[in-house]
């Protein structure tokens, strides 16, 4: 079988541990979880993902500009996202951050 080129990626790190893992987005929405760290950090973001890529759908939470009586304003939203969906990126992003206080970077 072939392998797949990652389409996206996201590094994790944390301020304790530095670099700790790779998350690669293909473009078949597949993920794979690359770990570069040791320790805590390490098992820890190894834990986060099991139980993140368990779920049907994570929560993406950002800002959204609308307009209501003819005023502009901004609103929190959170969408959920399933791993089929493109936005499943900044779901896995905003989940690592948020939730578990991982400091998470997009890979270029």
């Amino acid at each position: 079988m072939e392998a797949s080129t990652p389409v996206r990626t996201l590094h994790v790190s944390r301020p304790q541990d530095g670099p700790i893992g790779t998350l690669a987005f293909d473009a078949q929405h597949r993920v794979t979880l690359t770990i570069s760290g040791t320790g805590t950090g390490a098992e820890d973001l190894r834990r986060a993902w099991a139980e993140m890529s368990a779920q049907p759908k994570l929560e993406w939470t950002r800002s959204e500009v609308k307009t209501v009586d003819g005023r502009k304003v901004t609103q929190i939203r959170t969408h959920e996202f399933g791993p089929n969906e493109p936005a499943y990126f900044y779901a896995v992003l905003d989940t690592l951050s948020r939730g578990y206080g991982f400091r998470v970077d997009i890979g270029k």
